[in-house]
């Protein structure tokens, strides 16, 4: 099974109240996945690429950042290779194809993003400043169907909460809801 430990609050010291996404993982017979579903979908297609801040812990795995945009899913991988934060960046001409009807990734309709971690590995690792970036700035993912300085442009902040600290799944065995 894989177990994935998910936490939504960590504050950086000597700096700001800052939230980050935690994730603790173990995953035994099929790889994992974390990730944000985006409603209404965003229109991505004005940047040059997504970024995240990445705090590792050195384990050598490489996780796979994906990209939905439901008539095609496409990827990028990266590696944890880093004990502390590093800024990942990845454009877009790293992507590749990865299921579903290949659409040219038009970026037009994205509806999740997700990262994954392959079976048989584990660890812990932090994501903070998820966001597209491009000639005209980086925008945040709240920010990216609104960028700031548009006309009507609003920004409403998103909130991640959870109802357990801990959530196992039995895979093949019913769903889970979280």
């Amino acid at each position: 099974g894989t177990t994935a430990v998910v936490t939504d609050v960590l504050t950086l010291r000597g700096s700001f109240t800052n939230t980050v996404l935690s994730i603790n993982y173990a995953s035994v017979s099929w790889g994992g996945l974390v990730g944000h579903n985006l409603t209404p979908n965003q229109d991505w297609s004005a940047y040059d690429g997504v970024s995240f801040w990445f705090k590792g812990s050195n384990s050598g795995n490489t996780l796979t950042f994906v990209i939905d945009q439901g008539a095609g899913k496409y990827q990028a991988t990266f590696k944890d290779d880093l004990v502390g934060w590093k800024l990942v960046s990845l454009p877009w001409e790293v992507f590749h194809y990865r299921e579903a009807t290949a659409d040219g990734m038009p970026l037009t309709t994205v509806r999740a993003y997700m990262i994954i971690f392959q079976a048989g590995t584990s660890g812990i690792f932090y994501l903070d400043r998820v966001g597209t970036y491009g000639s005209a700035g980086t925008f945040y993912i709240d920010q990216i169907a609104n960028p700031p300085n548009a006309p009507g442009a609003t920004f409403i902040p998103k909130k991640v909460s959870f109802t357990a600290a801990n959530y196992s799944v039995n895979e093949g065995i019913g769903n889970a809801t979280i």
